[in-house]
């Protein structure tokens, strides 16, 4: 029936629309790292870094997926299914935080394997900072990718779309103040932390005041249904 189909089609609407904003915004960010000079060292220093940056997220990324199936797995749970999802979404934050600063601390470490990148000196040179932004952004992308596996399993779609849609136009703008104020790939690597940052917000502000309300309210719902 309709009535069974509809969250589907809302599920897969949010999903459609957070794709396109997460497209929007890293190819915006890729043209203005290929737009900064004629000579490509930028557009080739923002690749390697993007991939430095890649190369940890396969690693975290794997802790959406885990938290999109065990997170449902334990609201299935017939007495204490809640108690038992925020448990256990508790846990995946803080193996995130773990994982990421894990991460995050072996890409620092290999800053000085740049030359197996490139072996121009200028695109390492300018390769160095970026890289070292995004191995400090691994600790929030670990949090981000198990807050966002959560709220998969939860069924927050609307509300995940809705957050990417804003940390996409975040990282837009800062790309765009960045262009003017020609920080270069700082600029763009700000865009990318910025787009972090706010994803960050967002899944703890889930875990931490929505889904506790939610929670509340239903319990509140059942008890007024018994009475």
């Amino acid at each position: 029936s309709w009535k069974a189909l509809l969250p589907l089609l809302q599920g897969g609407a949010a999903i459609q629309l957070r794709t396109f904003a997460l497209n929007a915004a890293f190819v915006t960010a890729t043209r203005r790292a290929q737009a900064m000079d004629v000579t490509g060292v930028s557009a080739a220093a923002y690749a390697i870094s993007l991939q430095f940056w890649q190369l940890g997220g396969v690693a975290l990324f794997a802790l959406q997926g885990s938290a999109s199936i065990l997170v449902p797995a334990a609201l299935a749970r017939e007495e204490d299914g809640q108690a038992a999802a925020q448990a256990v979404a508790d846990r995946l934050l803080i193996l995130g935080l773990s994982l990421g600063l894990l991460v995050g601390g072996f890409q620092l470490c290999a800053v000085p394997l740049l030359s197996a990148f490139s072996t121009l000196p200028e695109v390492r040179q300018a390769a160095a900072t970026p890289v070292a932004i995004a191995s400090f952004m691994s600790a929030i992308s670990g949090v981000v990718f198990a807050g966002e596996g959560i709220m998969m399993g939860r069924g927050a779609w609307g509300a995940l779309a809705k957050l990417t849609g804003l940390s996409s136009a975040t990282m837009i703008t800062v790309l765009e103040v960045g262009r003017r104020c020609n920080l270069g790939l700082v600029g763009v690597w700000s865009g990318i932390a910025c787009f972090n940052l706010v994803n960050l917000g967002g899944v703890l502000y889930h875990h931490f005041v929505t889904s506790p309300r939610l929670e509340a309210r239903k319990a509140a719902e059942k008890v007024a249904t018994v009475a």
